[in-house]
Order: C-alpha cells, then structure tokens, then sequence
C-alpha cells in the first residue's frame, strides 16, 4: 500500500507455535524486533514493526495441557 499513513497506523496480532524459533529467525530482517516477553496473561510474545510502519505482534498462549 502506498498510503504510509495507513500502514503506520496498522498492526496485527498472529498466533503461532513455535514462537521462539519464528524470533531468532526474524532478528536480522530489516525490521525493529521487540524483546521477546512472557506475559502475565499467560502468552509469550513480542512486535515487530516493518520499514513500512505495519506492527505485528506474534505471540504463543501457554499449553494448557499440563
């Protein structure tokens, strides 16, 4: 999208498995790569935000089998 305002108010929330895998493969893109965080909420996550502005935010939930 060309409309930078757009993507610099835009952010996305991704589930996944394999959270800390996906992290150390994504450190070296151009891209500001949050800290990976445990949350009181019960998920691990962490943001990345794109040259374009665009924020995700990948996280993993806590199994709750045990």
């Amino acid at each position: 999208n060309d409309d930078r305002h757009w993507a610099e108010n835009s952010s996305y929330s991704i589930g996944v498995h394999g959270l800390v895998a996906l992290y150390d493969s994504l450190r070296e893109v151009p891209a500001r790569v949050g800290a990976l965080e445990p949350k009181a909420w019960g998920r691990t996550e962490f943001h990345m935000v794109l040259p374009s502005g665009v924020c995700l935010q990948f996280y993993e939930a806590e199994s709750l089998d045990g």
